[in-house]
């Protein structure tokens, strides 16, 4: 995983942006181009699949019984902006995993990674470790509404230790896996242990505003 070397205490600090973050005015839809086009086709309830390395299943009116948290975090994209003071609401991925995911799991402990597809097709993956920190919700609601296609309805991940793509949108499967999947997509997170000799980042005219 390749870290930015940016300490926690700093990315709390009184001046928050990380280097090279810029802060932005709008939180527009972003993303890769060749899903510009695709949207997601149920918004109106939450239904997920769970798959991998455990036993398939759904669920659906089990994610309403789960408590419910409110969080105000920043986004920071990997193209360099950031919007700052988002309101979320939603629930918390730890008590998602271990009510709803763990008890329905065997060799627990070899869990180490989950991936998320979305409704239009795209993935995305993370350590299980990260994905527990107490900041990282699964949220329903921004800034007190339900949210809109443009922002991941029904559901998305917020998890604001990683750049933007990182924070998966329109849920659709996750798979939980005893190891991680070879991928070329390379995982840029903002603070935490690092396993990269380099705090360098890359971005990719790939990624690209995209408009409803």
């Amino acid at each position: 995983m390749i870290d930015l070397l940016l300490s926690k205490q700093a990315f709390m600090s009184d001046n928050p942006l990380p280097p090279g973050q810029k802060s932005s005015d709008i939180f527009p839809r972003f993303g890769l181009s060749q899903y510009a086009d695709r949207f997601p086709h149920t918004t109106d309830k939450i239904i997920i699949q769970i798959g991998g390395d455990v036993e398939e299943f759904e669920i659906e009116e089990e994610f309403a019984s789960l408590p419910r948290t409110t969080q105000t975090s920043d986004f920071h994209c990997v193209t360099t902006w950031t919007k700052q003071n988002l309101q979320w609401e939603g629930v918390k991925f730890k008590d998602f995993y271990k009510t709803i995911v763990l008890p329905r799991t065997t060799n627990s402990d070899q869990i180490k990674f989950v991936v998320f597809k979305a409704q239009d097709g795209y993935k995305t993956g993370l350590l299980l470790e990260d994905l527990l920190a107490d900041d990282v919700l699964l949220a329903d609601t921004l800034s007190d509404k339900p949210l809109c296609i443009s922002h991941g309805a029904p559901l998305r991940l917020v998890a604001p230790a990683h750049y933007g793509y990182k924070n998966f949108k329109t849920h659709l499967q996750i798979r939980i896996l005893y190891r991680k999947q070879k991928s070329k997509t390379r995982s840029f997170k903002l603070y935490g242990s690092s396993s990269s000799k380099s705090g360098k980042r890359r971005t990719s005219s790939r990624w690209t505003r995209l408009v409803l």
